[in-house]
């Protein structure tokens, strides 16, 4: 996975089927409880793929495949978010891996790394830390985080959510610098979440 050809596209309605799909696959639901179903998912990212909304979501494509998505939003944008976080300004991202043979290779720090650097901080140049927030439980997710360069805050609770939410931090500068490079992954990843 060292090699993957990562890149990054705009959702579009075309999309929604695969995002839906990915949502309910078994690696990925447990972590994804609102089950949208087509419906749901046009009324829900409607608004973010005609840009009404403060959450962008992007596809990722691994070796010319479609693999999942991510999104990212300013944190300050969903206040409740902001409170428990205690980062207003910093830049949230959202993840998941929705092809399950493409989990456990070390996909998901990369898919981290790159989609900061390539999509969420262009989109944030002022953000100088981005979080996530994985259910303490997904243990994938919060590894994956981890060898991405993001340090466990501890846990968080949210309004609206029925569990316990890990925090992690990355000091976007300090390690997306011009000179920094790509972590070095290497483990299961699968979805990771937070406000969005």
């Amino acid at each position: 996975m060292l090699a993957a050809d990562i890149r990054f596209r705009p959702l579009a309605w075309p999309d929604l089927p695969a995002l839906v799909a990915w949502q309910q696959a078994p690696h990925v639901a447990r972590w994804f409880p609102e089950r949208l179903d087509l419906a749901a998912a046009k009324c829900k990212y409607g608004p973010r793929i005609a840009g009404n909304s403060p959450t962008r979501v992007h596809i990722a494509i691994v070796g010319g495949r479609d693999a999942g998505f991510l999104q990212h939003y300013r944190v300050g944008d969903y206040p409740d978010y902001a409170a428990a976080t205690g980062m207003p300004d910093a830049v949230g991202i959202d993840y998941a891996i929705g092809v399950a043979e493409l989990t456990g290779v070390g996909l998901g720090p990369l898919l981290i790394w790159s989609h900061l650097r390539d999509v969420a901080l262009p989109a944030h140049p002022a953000a100088r830390y981005a979080v996530a927030s994985p259910d303490v439980a997904n243990v994938r997710s919060v590894r994956a985080l981890a060898k991405a360069g993001f340090r466990l805050a501890g846990p968080i609770s949210v309004p609206g959510s029925d569990t316990a939410e890990q925090l992690c931090v990355l000091a976007v500068r300090k390690l997306l610098g011009d000179a920094a490079g790509p972590p070095e992954p290497a483990g299961q990843e699968g979805a990771g979440g937070g406000a969005a």
